[in-house]
């Protein structure tokens, strides 16, 4: 993606292009080929300067750093409490999967964490969406109650005014 060149992939782009946009702004041009996992930059350099592949990990660095927080919101917006929340972030934080995966330029940092948002987005939905219910619950009562008022008021206003009639035309007597 950073020498604009087309090709296939079974990945979804938006982590590459990520990947690409990072190393663009790390002053990458993407003139160093890995013909394989696991071929060492320095090894292939010859004499020039490889890829700044320590400010490319940045971002990924970034997002697994992100994604502890994320853990313990999710749990926290899933009515759990802040100790559930924090044992989940913690957790999270002293698993070394997850710190192995966020150290290097791999797509797996950007899957994690692009998963606890949509996570994340789909606890928050679920909360509001009960609240939505408590709220709209309580104007439904609110309504029922005023339209119980309105429709008591007017059983009760024919009757007044047969009352008023009536000591009207007393009094014309």
């Amino acid at each position: 993606y950073i020498n604009r060149r087309f090709f296939f992939d079974v990945h979804p782009p938006l982590a590459k292009m990520l990947i690409a946009a990072s190393g663009g702004l790390a002053g990458y041009d993407g003139s160093f080929e890995s013909k394989q996992p696991g071929v060492s930059y320095v090894d292939n350099l010859n004499g020039t300067a490889g890829p700044p592949y320590v400010a490319m990990r940045f971002l990924p660095a970034t997002m697994g750093a992100a994604s502890v927080p994320l853990t313990f919101l999710i749990v926290a917006e899933l009515g759990f409490g802040d100790g559930a929340g924090s044992l989940a972030a913690a957790l999270m934080l002293c698993d070394v999967g997850f710190l192995t995966l966020t150290r290097f330029i791999l797509l797996d940092s950007y899957l994690l964490f692009f998963i606890l948002c949509s996570v994340y987005c789909l606890a928050r939905f679920r909360s509001v969406r009960r609240r939505g219910r408590v709220l709209a619950g309580r104007k439904v009562a609110a309504a029922t109650a005023a339209a119980a008022h309105r429709q008591q008021q007017q059983q009760q206003q024919p009757q007044q005014q047969q009352q008023k009639q009536q000591q009207k035309h007393k009094r014309q007597q």
